[in-house]
């Protein structure tokens, strides 16, 4: 099985949305993906949402 890095794929969703952020908010921003990503994938429900939802 497949390694879910959570620091990739919040860099790799601001990457796909192009916004406009200061390097703060970029930084605030990139933070809060990496909690949601790191909770829905340790998340055991099956009705959690996956980081890969978030992306496509």
């Amino acid at each position: 099985m497949m390694k879910i890095n959570e620091s990739e794929l919040a860099f790799e969703y601001l990457r796909r949305n192009k916004e406009e952020l200061s390097p703060e908010e970029f930084f605030d921003k990139y933070l809060s993906l990496m909690e949601s990503f790191k909770k829905a994938i340790e998340s055991k429900e099956s009705k959690a949402i996956g980081p890969l939802d978030v992306l496509f």
